[in-house]
């Protein structure tokens, strides 16, 4: 998703990049939302060499979100529907023990895949694509 915003402070080589708040905000939370809760800050890469109070578009780096974050729910749900079935086939408390061992061992696998694949992939990162000469009507 594109996002346009304009550029509240910099330092080093990172911008931060404010825009106004939409409803998809709450999905993705890969921004700090504001007090007033009416924009929302993402830590950008400064890599246009841009000013506070210049405009600049961002893609926001969300492609994929949905599915990955599918991904990770989904391994310890299934995880845990292939430890009833065995269970269901030997007993009840089986199945319950089998259930959560399922949980559990789904969780071990998908936590560390979020926090060390999913978090650092590039795809997921904003990064600045143009310099802007203002905000379009829609974004104000």
């Amino acid at each position: 998703m594109i996002e346009y915003g304009e550029v509240a402070k910099t330092r080093d080589d990172i911008a931060v990049v404010t825009f106004k708040r939409r409803g998809e905000c709450d999905k993705c939370q890969l921004c700090r939302v504001s007090n007033d809760c009416t924009r929302v800050e993402v830590e950008v890469k400064n890599t246009l060499n841009i000013n506070p109070g210049d405009y600049v578009s961002v893609d926001m780096g969300n492609k994929g979100l949905r599915w990955m974050s599918a991904l990770i729910y989904l391994i310890p749900l299934a995880l845990v529907v292939v430890g009833v079935l065995i269970g269901s086939i030997l007993s009840p408390l089986a199945q319950g023990i089998l259930a959560v061992a399922g949980l559990v061992v789904g969780l071990i696998i998908a936590l560390p895949i979020d926090f060390c694949v999913l978090r650092k992939s590039q795809r997921l990162v904003p990064r600045m694509i143009e310099v802007l000469d203002g905000l379009p009507e829609k974004n104000k």
